[in-house]
């Protein structure tokens, strides 16, 4: 780094405060607020944070760029936690839960690679633009389609209360699933290390 370079805090550290924020709230407030409004709140803050990570002023800080990123990760938060947590209501077993799952990273993979082939098919100069304003289009329709869902899934958990509380949800956590979350964790540790470089 040079002598005018500014080092600014790394905006994904943000999620480490904000997605067990989120899950705790929407977990404790679930009867009276919905998953999908927590979703639909989450989407103008996406959009509004993706603008302005894609179409920064001439004259962008540092600063800037860790506020338009921190605000396009808590818009994600708010629409992606609430949507995980969906999942694990709809199942009910070990088998429900692997369809889910199997299901809900098919269609991210799937998305992945149409955002990433878009841009070259339909021929444009500026691809993450275009891919920024084709994610917050489709968006919308993505959480169109969950509510049928969520009402499957709070008619099926209204008889089972959520526990409160990070420190009550990991006491009531079994051991083998306890070992798995820091599998998890180190896992998605490697695969956040090279997203944030890059």
């Amino acid at each position: 780094l040079g002598d005018d370079d500014v080092l600014t805090p790394d905006a994904g550290l943000l999620d480490l405060i904000t997605d067990p924020l989120v899950g705790v709230w929407t977990d404790r407030y679930r009867q009276r607020v919905r998953r999908g409004v927590w979703m639909l709140a989450g989407m103008p803050v996406l959009a509004v944070g993706a603008w302005l990570l894609f179409h920064p002023p001439a004259d962008a800080t540092p600063l800037y760029l860790f506020g338009a990123v921190s605000l396009t990760y808590l818009g994600w938060t708010l629409f992606v936690v609430p949507y995980f947590a969906l999942g694990a209501e709809l199942a009910h077993d070990g088998r429900g839960h692997m369809r889910m799952a199997i299901s809900r990273e098919g269609g991210l993979l799937a998305g992945t690679l149409i955002a990433l082939v878009l841009p070259a098919l339909v021929g444009v100069g500026d691809p993450l633009s275009l891919i920024a304003v084709v994610f917050v289009v489709l968006l919308p329709l993505g959480w169109l389609g969950v509510l049928p869902l969520e009402r499957r899934a709070t008619a099926s958990s209204a008889a089972s209360p959520a526990s409160h509380g990070l420190l009550a949800s990991w006491r009531s956590t079994s051991l083998p699933a306890r070992q798995l979350l820091w599998l998890h964790f180190a896992n998605a540790l490697a695969n956040g290390i090279p997203g944030v470089l890059f």
